[in-house]
């Protein structure tokens, strides 16, 4: 089973990861180019094989290991992928640094 699930030509960093509560954050900045912030969260990860700038972005859901979903990340620049129990993606406008905007989290991402 293999399923797009976001896709975008932006660049992507490694933002943030909380290790007692194994969340991912993964966070394009906006820019005078783009007027938006995207946040792309991974929860509950088990284990992780990324780079720490993606140009480019395609996550697809690859099926079950262990528990866990293991979600392919493919971008120009890199492929690896991310073990995770769940993926949302957000788009804002808040600023660089603000907090995400992803209700119920309390770890600062």
């Amino acid at each position: 089973m293999k399923k797009v699930l976001y896709s975008s030509d932006r660049e992507f960093q490694l933002w943030k990861y909380t290790v007692s509560h194994r969340q991912l954050l993964l966070r394009n900045v906006k820019s005078p180019a783009e007027p938006t912030r995207i946040d792309l969260l991974f929860k509950d990860v088990k284990g992780l094989n990324l780079a720490t700038i993606l140009h480019g972005i395609r996550i697809d859901l690859q099926g079950d290991s262990s528990g866990k979903e293991t979600y392919r990340i493919d971008s120009s620049n890199f492929s690896g992928f991310v073990l995770a129990s769940a993926f949302a993606h957000l788009t804002d406008d808040r600023e660089y640094n603000d907090p995400s905007g992803f209700k119920g989290l309390d770890m600062g991402l």
